[in-house]
């Protein structure tokens, strides 16, 4: 979406209905996608335009491994969850955590059903900005590279 945003005809702002119909997305899809992007510093929304910020222009420039940096150090910074269970791997002699630590946590905060799609989109983010991985087999967290 970054990508499409940044070029032609948008050039780095994009009224959202264009966009949607370009990237034959729905409306309530690319507004998900806007709200993470903002989330993460890559864009800004304003009066139904999505706008990208220098981080963004700088993303979409960048190759694979530059993006999947840029991604982990914003998440580090903008997402509690993320920099929590990043900082619990960071000090488990270990440098694994079971992923029931967490849920049963937020659990006490949210319903069930959100704690678990709040988690399972905190592994995915995180597991894109390498900074942790997850095995599902055995539902725990591990530190990627520790030393």
């Amino acid at each position: 979406m970054l990508e499409a945003v940044a070029a032609a005809p948008f050039n780095g702002r994009a009224d959202l209905p264009p966009l949607a119909t370009s990237l034959q997305m729905s409306l309530d899809d690319l507004f998900a996608i806007g709200d993470s992007l903002h989330l993460l510093g890559l864009a800004e929304l304003e009066d139904g335009d999505i706008i990208l910020t220098d981080l963004g222009s700088r993303f979409v420039l960048c190759d694979h491994d530059g993006r999947k940096d840029m991604i982990g150090t914003s998440l580090l910074h903008t997402v509690p969850l993320i920099r929590q269970i990043r900082a619990a791997l960071d000090e488990a002699p270990s440098h694994v955590i079971e992923k029931s630590t967490f849920l049963e946590a937020m659990r006490e905060t949210m319903s069930s059903s959100y704690a678990a799609q709040t988690l399972q989109t905190a592994i995915n983010w995180g597991r894109y900005g390498d900074l942790y991985d997850f095995d599902e087999e055995t539902d725990r967290f591990r530190l990627i590279d520790p030393d």
